[in-house]
């Protein structure tokens, strides 16, 4: 499920960042060439200007989000690989253990059942 959630926010990232230089030509030739000659100065004013810086900062602000999101989860799948050989390396560990333990287990009932045999050769 993530991999399909990295992959929508790659395709929407690459997208955005694609569209927004677009956007902003298509915008300023809209604004010199199609604008009714009474708003002209409206278009270049303070006011206007400060709509243009908003949305160019939400436009920015939505891009740092989806790639904050491709980073997160990132972050989430590699801290999962990182537990998972962790993992396995716990499992490689205690099933050396184990065998050792039986390994001792094995080599301490072939001393016991060595010594019971030499008890009864003794009285032999």
């Amino acid at each position: 499920m993530a991999r399909v959630a990295r992959i929508a926010l790659d395709l929407a990232l690459s997208a955005s960042k694609s569209i927004k230089p677009a956007v902003g030509t298509a915008w300023t030739y809209a604004k010199m060439e199609m604008a009714p000659p009474m708003t002209v100065n409206f278009l270049h004013g303070p006011t206007f200007k400060k709509v243009e810086n908003a949305v160019s900062s939400a436009a920015d602000g939505f891009i740092g989000a989806l790639d904050g999101g491709i980073k997160k989860i990132d972050a989430f799948e590699a801290k999962r690989a990182l537990e998972r050989e962790a993992a396995r390396k716990a499992a490689l560990e205690k099933q050396k253990a184990d065998a050792e333990a039986k390994k001792k287990e094995e080599e301490e009932l072939k001393r016991l059942e060595q010594e019971e045999i030499d008890k009864y050769k003794v009285y032999s």
